[in-house]
Order: structure tokens, then sequence, then C-alpha cells
């Protein structure tokens, strides 16, 4: 046999095991988590207490860069239900195609947390619902039946806590046990459907899911 031939053969079988093992190459298809990834988060339900923890860290109050120690702190949620608004002031205008969710909140510390009054401010953190930085509080993130994914801001919060006459988290502290009226809100498409909220805690620089709320099927 001549040495052509016997390439030539080589080369069958080596594109013969490459088609079988997917070898080399892409398929252009971006994977989207199945829905048994999704099955695995533990789920809540509306009008429910649900207790999440969370990492802090408290800080000196000789030296607040100095961390004296590291803990774990809870915080008590309800979601009791949720709104469409179009527009809710300055903060949060009318956008063609676009739409407000308001997410109405039921939030409350435990007197099981550290206090968090130092002379010159908090010495545990996160020491509010909404907090970021190095120690964040737990955070909401909202996920449609495609999979996109909307972050919360801040400033529609604000507006959303205005507009509803509720407290806005960023001052409510994880030491306060007292029940408080919140709201978290979303800018998302009209056209969303099979929105789940999400509440996620950070861990070793990484935000892990903790549970979340269908809010449609």
């Amino acid at each position: 046999m001549s040495r052509a031939c016997i390439l030539a053969i080589g080369l069958v079988v080596l594109l013969s095991v490459s088609s079988l093992y997917g070898c080399g190459g892409e398929t252009g298809v971006e994977e989207k988590p199945s829905e048994q990834v999704s099955a695995r988060i533990q789920q809540f339900l509306v009008n429910q207490w649900v207790d999440i923890s969370f990492r802090n860290a408290t800080y000196s109050a000789q030296n607040p860069m100095q961390v004296e120690s590291r803990g774990t702190g809870i915080g008590h949620y309800m979601v009791e239900g949720w709104e469409m608004r179009h527009e809710m002031g300055v903060m949060a205008a009318a956008v063609e195609g676009y739409e407000y969710l308001l997410i109405l909140l039921r939030v409350k510390g435990d007197s099981g947390n550290p206090q968090t009054k130092g002379p010159i401010g908090p010495l545990v953190h996160p020491a509010y619902f909404e907090e970021t930085g190095t120690n964040p509080s737990p955070r909401f993130v909202l996920f449609d039946a495609q999979g996109n994914q909307y972050q919360q801001r801040t400033s529609i919060s604000w507006a959303a806590a205005n507009a509803t006459g509720r407290e806005n988290l960023t001052s409510i502290e994880f030491s306060d046990s007292r029940e408080h009226l919140t709201t978290v809100a979303f800018q998302i498409p009209e056209a969303a459907e099979g929105l789940r909220l999400r509440v996620q805690v950070r861990e070793d620089k990484e935000w892990v899911d903790a549970g979340e709320w269908p809010l449609q099927s």
C-alpha cells in the first residue's frame, strides 16, 4: 500500500473520531441553565416569612479599616405582592416599551444580630438591608422565562418607596427587629414573562442563590 493511501485512510479515521466525540469547534448555540438547575433553587411562597443568612464583619472602633471578627447575620423577608407602573416621577420616568415592577416587601432585622453603632458610624457590615461594598447585604435579582437578568437599581427603588409611601431599604438596619414595609423595583420590558425574584448572598467573592419567589407561571 502506498504512503499516500495510508495517509488518506488515517485522515478519514481521525475525522470520524472527532465527529463522534464533538472535538474541535463551537456549536454557535449559547447554552442556558436547564430547568433542573433552576428547580434546585429553594422556592419561597408569597406572604410567608423566610430567613436569609449572610456573612458579616465587625470592624475595630479605633481603626475602622481593621476587621476584628467575622460572623453570620440573619434577615427576615416577606414578599407581599407586586404591581406594575409606567412611571414614578423624575427618578423613574416613563420609557416607551418598558414598565416598572415594584416588589412589595416586609422585612425585619434580628435581635441576635450584632449592634451596628460605633463612634463614627456602623461597626458591623452589612449594617443595612441594602448595602454595597466589601461586605454587601443580600441582593435581589429578577429573571424572566428566557433567562434574562434584571438588576435592582437603587434610584428606581427610591422612587418606588416614595410612590408607595414605604421605607427605603437603605435606612433599615439588620439590628432592628421591628417590622418594616419597603419595596424594591426593576425596569423591565413590557413583554417580559415568567418572572422570578431571586435573593442572593455574597460568599467568597461570589454571589450565591439563596432562594426565589415565582411571580408568574
